[in-house]
């Protein structure tokens, strides 16, 4: 999923573009306010927390194909105990002010009340959930992730009904920077777009020949498609492309590999796809076009926040890495 891990998505921080900014037509198209009352429907894609501002994020796209992204507050930082734990945690938790909220979760046997303790930060939570699993008092929501808390509450699995004032992003079409989110019960087809992306590599210097990438809607109704090469010894490198008719790709030529790879970063923003698959991807295709990237020095900004895309391996290293 294309989303980020907590860049400003306004150009400048206050909704407008920097100077000498440079932004995708459609974004330039966009009311400086949208009317703030009009409910707009979408799909979620992404969403995450910024901790350093206090706040999330959601990102996705609109029913009319445009992409989003919802800016949100984190709630007051809090976790469950069990009832039967609170006065030893209080114990425990003397320093970090900690108050006491009814609960908003049930024990899953249904047999044990939960109290709820909240705290001023996030890092006071952290803290206090730290010192609470070193003594022992395990917490059955402690290790939730802000923004999944949040959207587990509100029951946000993918539709959403976003309410507010919306304005031009960086990187997306339109951005909610105080919404009203909620969960959409109804019919809601997908209006996502789908990239599906191979390499092809040199096994004597693990260098990348080739980059393909073919974006096309959930319905696959629509297609692009472009292939980049590098070019071979005596071979002109062709920037523009070779516009094709029907459903042939567009193809160029590129003159070393690190024009090859930021010819492609940019490919992913104008295309701006909401999902990047392919085979094998996350195991080969994604580390080795990050780690060739890194090697050449070239940006790898594949999400939409504007920050470099990172692979992160798993426990076994292979099949189950995320980014």
């Amino acid at each position: 999923m294309r989303g980020g891990s907590g860049s400003p998505l306004f150009a400048d921080g206050s909704g407008r573009r920097g100077p000498g900014e440079a932004q995708p037509t459609m974004h330039d198209a966009l009311p400086a306010e949208e009317d703030a009352a009009r409910p707009y429907r979408g799909f979620m894609v992404h969403a995450w927390t910024d901790r350093k501002r206090d706040r999330m994020y959601i990102t996705g796209r609109l029913l009319d194909g445009r992409s989003f992204a919802a800016v949100q507050p984190l709630e007051n930082p809090s976790f469950h105990v069990y009832a039967s734990d609170l006065d030893r945690a209080r114990v425990l938790l003397e320093r970090i002010p900690a108050g006491v909220l009814p609960p908003d979760l049930a024990s899953f046997e249904g047999r044990e009340n939960l109290a709820r303790l909240a705290f001023a930060d996030g890092n006071s939570r952290n803290t206090a959930r730290s010192i609470l699993e070193q003594a022992g008092l395990y917490s059955p929501d402690g290790g939730e992730k802000p923004h999944l808390a949040w959207l587990s509450r509100r029951g946000i699995r993918g539709p959403v009904e976003i309410r507010g004032a919306a304005r031009g992003g960086r990187f997306l079409d339109m951005v909610f920077p105080a919404a009203e989110i909620a969960a959409f019960s109804g019919a809601v087809p997908v209006p996502l777009k789908i990239a599906s992306i191979d390499i092809e590599t040199d096994t004597k210097d693990d260098s990348i020949r080739a980059i393909a990438i073919s974006v096309s809607d959930a319905s696959f109704a629509e297609t692009q498609t472009r292939v980049r090469l590098r070019a071979a010894p005596g071979m002109r490198e062709n920037t523009a492309g070779s516009d094709t008719a029907g459903d042939e790709p567009a193809l160029f030529r590129h003159a070393d590999e690190r024009a090859l790879l930021k010819a492609f970063v940019k490919d992913v923003q104008e295309l701006d796809p909401d999902v990047l698959t392919g085979w094998n991807f996350l195991d080969f295709d994604f580390p080795r076009l990050a780690a060739r990237a890194e090697k050449w020095g070239a940006p790898f900004a594949l999400g939409r926040s504007g920050e470099e895309a990172k692979f992160f391996p798993g426990e076994s290293g292979t099949g189950d890495g995320a980014w």
